[in-house]
């Protein structure tokens, strides 16, 4: 909800309004930290990284945001 605050408006047309994005800077160094721990050796921190990024997914639809996608 930090980075992408969501209007009661953009939540009813689901899609047409599209979603504005905030602190980018910030959201773009956690995804990048994500990504660099899923290139460690360690299988327990890549197995916790997925689901923490799968939880985000299923409460912000995490994968469909276009900054998500593009980069």
């Amino acid at each position: 909800r930090y980075f992408f605050k969501s209007t009661v408006l953009a939540s009813v047309q689901r899609g047409i309004a599209e979603e504005q994005m905030e602190n980018e800077p910030q959201f773009s160094a956690i995804m990048q930290a994500f990504g660099q721990s899923f290139l460690q050796p360690d299988i327990h921190l890549f197995k916790q990284n997925l689901f923490y990024l799968e939880t985000l997914n299923t409460k912000q639809k995490l994968y469909h945001k276009p900054f998500f996608q593009s980069s």
